[in-house]
């Protein structure tokens, strides 16, 4: 850009030096390190990594949220995939710079509920207190271990008549031996996982008709 200037005797002085503007039309750069494109068990946690930068005119605003939601996500912050139902999900990132140039990244993950999320809720209990004896862990264990068992080797009744009884056990040490809390979680996963396997049992018998 050069300039100068006229006074009202309409005398000009020369051209002064240019100088240079910059227009930025370029929109801020965002990076998503986490969570990744892939399947989560319903009993993850991950701490979300992202990061946006601008180096012309800086960032004027950003955030995150799933499935665009009310509820802001923090790079950094531990997030509990138990707040998720299960099913298909959008991580986005949005962030705006000083120059109105506003960028998007969206990261597509899913969530599942089975017996390998059941058998890391289970071990979570432990680990966070709300299964407060290692006998009755023990033996929770040892029926989500029998139940995946049988569904491997296409045993589904057996591994349902297992989940019954690890519902039972559940049920019969909530409010003492595990927090009603943690046993309302526990029987709602545990719960999920028999429907699954009475839906596919369903579908296996209308596929052979």
């Amino acid at each position: 850009m050069h300039y100068y200037s006229t006074d009202n005797a309409g005398n000009v002085e020369s051209v002064r030096d240019s100088k240079q503007v910059k227009i930025d039309k370029t929109q801020p750069s965002i990076t998503v390190n986490m969570p990744q494109e892939r399947t989560y068990l319903h009993s993850d946690i991950i701490v979300p990594d992202f990061n946006v930068e601008d180096s012309l005119s800086g960032i004027y605003s950003s955030g995150a949220s799933i499935n665009s939601s009310n509820s802001s996500v923090v790079s950094g912050m531990a997030f509990d995939m138990l707040g998720l139902e299960a099913g298909n999900y959008e991580f986005v990132v949005q962030a705006s710079d000083y120059a109105d140039n506003t960028a998007y990244a969206v990261v597509r993950f899913s969530v599942v509920i089975n017996i390998d999320s059941l058998i890391a809720l289970t071990g979570r209990g432990i680990d966070e207190g709300w299964i407060n004896d290692t006998a009755t862990y023990d033996s929770l264990m040892a029926k989500l271990e029998g139940a995946k068992k049988n569904m491997d080797t296409g045993q589904h009744v057996a591994a349902i008549n297992i989940l019954n009884a690890y519902v039972y056990q559940v049920n019969s040490a909530a409010g003492n031996i595990i927090t009603t809390e943690g046993a309302e979680l526990l029987k709602s996963e545990a719960g999920y996982v028999i429907g699954s396997i009475q839906d596919f049992r369903v579908n296996k018998v209308n596929t052979l008709k």
